[in-house]
């Protein structure tokens, strides 16, 4: 399993809107984590945490 840390993050209203539209049954910290590992070009990590 992945070392995760839990963070908040504050994203406007219509971004989020955009978010759950976007992703689907995946969950909305696993699509967000998605965005940005591929934003810095790495692969996507397995994340066993909740969700």
């Amino acid at each position: 399993m992945t070392n995760t840390r839990v963070i908040g993050l504050s994203l406007p209203e219509g971004v989020v809107d955009r978010i759950d539209r976007a992703r689907g049954d995946i969950s909305r910290s696993k699509y967000i984590l998605r965005i940005i590992e591929r934003a810095f070009g790495n692969k996507v990590i397995e994340y066993g945490g909740a969700a």
